[in-house]
């Protein structure tokens, strides 16, 4: 179904068990509200899929070896925000923008830095289960917005 829909292609020469399903761009991004079932229905199979394997990639990320020129400089950034629908639109477009100008040198070999390495960066946006609720005590508002900016792995 998601080859149908454009978002993988089969890897040349491969067959079987062995993933032979490759992403179609370097850079994905998707909606999942779609006019039809069958729409929808791809669009969440692609979602779980994408999710399962952003999780495993950034859990092997945690136990890699960093070179010493990068320690420090790969932040771990978790917000709980109040956004309008129109905020978090305006703020997934202003992160694709800001990223835009890098998406090209995984292209375009002969762009990239010397120095430079790949790096995965990932944006998810989504509403929280309390969205809807807008009176949280003033210690879980307090907690949640502490939680927020910390980075990941520490906590209260």
């Amino acid at each position: 179904m998601l080859a149908k829909y454009g978002y993988i292609e089969r890897v040349p020469g491969q067959t079987g068990r062995d993933r032979p399903w490759q992403l179609v761009d370097i850079e994905q991004s998707w909606n999942s509200e779609q006019p039809d079932e069958e729409s929808r229905s791809a669009a969440s199979t692609l979602s779980h899929a994408f999710l399962d394997r952003e999780h495993s990639r950034m859990k092997a990320a945690t136990l890699a070896e960093v070179p010493e020129a990068w320690r420090g400089k790969l932040p771990n950034v978790g917000a709980t925000l109040w956004l309008t629908p129109e905020e978090a639109e305006h703020l997934g477009q202003a992160i694709t923008q800001l990223i835009s100008p890098y998406v090209d040198r995984w292209r375009e070999p002969d762009a990239r830095p010397v120095e430079g390495r790949p790096v995965r960066l990932f944006h998810n946006t989504y509403l929280l289960p309390y969205a809807d609720r807008r009176r949280l005590s003033r210690r879980s508002a307090d907690r949640t917005r502490h939680e927020a900016c910390l980075p990941v792995g520490r906590g209260p």
